[in-house]
């Protein structure tokens, strides 16, 4: 049995006798570092007994990987690394990497019960990215640290790679900051229903307003808060805030993106509801929105989460629809109130026969389910009257209103009235 005990110091002892011998020949040494994945769950569905079993199974498994016997210790909890001598190139780390994951992750059977779990792995290369072992080690770290970012099996050390998380950590400290001081805002993009007119209630974008005068968008500020661990914080701050601002038009509501992040947490449904209270207004004027894809990449946990807000009174909107995996059968059993068309295919309806038979089918089928449709992206007269002539509901883009402030937004409706 291959020893398991806990040994980094000795491990990067043995790290620096390979690569003396690396460079008295000359040679490429490449350098793996493994995490199981979710061992913490395996330990408390199974028991400690069998991470045990686990862990002393991939520690087998590693020791014998190459014909060359590599160098395989545990140097953590639930990791692992191993140096591979002589490798040809460092082109090879890929496939070595996914060697690593293919023999490491296979099923381990534990007294008759097959346990199953994944691998992920960082690797990097001797002489090309570090010439000492503390060196190397630590980027194979960072490489560790970017598969499981992207959530992949395995990533090769990259040399932009480091200078990028630490931009990114930076980008997650300011923006905690800003959260915490209330520097970010929403501006509301104002959207009206196509039979009349008549204006329907906005949706809220978030944005940051850096000390430089840049203006960040979602797309950047929710990855770096989620990354940052403040998906609680931030789905708080956005729900306070979009509902105090739709007191100026309770007559209309407001409707506030959710990442599928913050729709898992245990409390979003407490955290809904006390901002209702706190700002008195009643539920149907707050709208919630998920993304389509969110909705693919968890259906079950996404559909156990919405249906409570919907009996809640709350309305349920997903985004960016038509564009993703999601299963027509999902119409079945789906607790939402209406669908928000992608804005690539409302673009391209006017002109292709194709996406306008598709948007024609999602309206249609919508409807027959008891939902309201809305075409996002309307930038042009011929897009509006088409998505009239096919029955959709509203209408949300730049031909409408652009994103702007809640005092713009009230200018808007003014001068529209």
């Amino acid at each position: 049995m291959v020893p398991t005990l806990i040994d980094r110091e000795g491990f990067l002892a043995a790290l620096d006798d390979q690569l003396d011998l690396a460079r008295s020949d000359g040679s490429i040494l490449g350098l793996a570092i493994l995490d199981i994945r979710d061992f913490n769950r395996i330990n408390g569905i199974y028991g400690f007994a069998t991470g045990d079993h686990v862990i002393a199974e991939v520690a087998e498994r590693l020791a014998g990987i190459s014909r060359k016997s590599p160098v395989a210790r545990r140097v953590g909890g639930k990791q692992f690394a191993v140096i591979f001598s002589g490798i040809a190139s460092p082109e090879l780390l890929p496939l070595i990497g996914s060697r690593i994951v293919r023999t490491a992750a296979e099923t381990v059977l534990v007294a008759g019960q097959e346990v199953a779990f994944d691998v992920q792995v960082g690797l990097a290369a001797f002489p090309e990215d570090a010439r000492n072992a503390e060196n190397l080690y630590f980027l194979a770290e960072q490489a560790l640290r970017a598969a499981k970012g992207q959530n992949v099996a395995y990533a090769v050390h990259e040399p932009d790679e480091l200078q990028r998380q630490r931009s990114q950590w930076k980008q997650e400290i300011e923006l905690g900051d800003a959260l915490a001081s209330n520097e970010l805002q929403f501006w509301y993009q104002p959207r009206i229903a196509i039979a009349d007119g008549s204006t329907e209630r906005p949706e809220a974008f978030l944005r940051w307003l850096q000390q430089s005068g840049a203006l960040v968008g979602p797309e950047r500020l929710v990855p770096a808060i989620e990354q940052g661990g403040r998906s609680a914080e931030l789905a708080r701050w956005s729900l306070n805030t979009a509902l105090r601002q739709a007191r100026k038009w309770p007559e209309l509501g407001v409707s506030v993106n959710v990442s599928s992040v913050a729709l898992a947490l245990p409390e979003v449904l407490d955290t809904l509801n006390a901002a209702l209270r706190i700002w008195s207004v009643p539920p149907d004027a707050l709208t919630v929105e998920i993304s389509e894809a969110a909705l693919a990449r968890g259906a079950e946990a996404c559909e156990r989460q919405l249906k409570p807000l919907r009996d809640a009174g709350i309305r349920i909107s997903i985004d960016h629809f038509g564009t993703g995996v999601c299963s027509l059968s999902q119409f079945k059993t789906l607790a939402v109130d209406e669908i928000k068309i992608d804005r690539k295919l409302v673009a391209t309806a006017a002109r292709s026969p194709a996406d306008r038979l598709l948007c024609e089918h999602l309206i249609a089928l919508a409807h027959g389910f008891g939902m309201r449709v809305v075409a996002v992206g309307i930038e042009d007269e011929p897009t509006l009257d088409l998505f009239r002539v096919l029955g959709c509901d509203s209408a949300q883009g730049y031909l409408i209103g652009k994103p702007m402030t809640d005092d713009d937004l009230l200018v808007w409706m003014r001068d529209r009235s």
